[in-house]
């Protein structure tokens, strides 16, 4: 028999999905996290998502390519930004 344990959260969760072309975007406007930020490219993208600060670049990002994720252990997801290699990429995102 399994079991479902509970859980309070102080904070309302918080996600979205965003589109990323190749001109670098802030993530999310919301600065504060309990943990962090997860991130995950979309599968059916075609190109490749490079996340870091506001000055990411294809060149100097952390690369995800479809189906991969991150999560980035800061307390203002507002300093995270996404750049990608070809317009229309989606990437997913909760604050935690």
């Amino acid at each position: 028999m399994s079991s479902i344990e509970k859980t309070s959260v102080d904070n309302p969760l918080i996600h979205a999905q965003k589109t990323v072309g190749t001109t670098a975007v802030q993530l999310t406007g919301q600065g504060n996290a309990i943990r962090g930020i997860l991130v995950k490219a979309l599968t059916d993208n075609e190109g490749t998502v490079y996340v870091g600060t506001s000055k990411v670049t294809t060149s100097n990002g952390f690369p995800l390519e479809g189906g991969d994720s991150i999560e980035l252990e800061v307390s203002d997801p507002s300093k995270i930004y996404a750049v990608a290699s070809d317009a229309d990429q989606v990437i997913a995102l909760v604050i935690l």
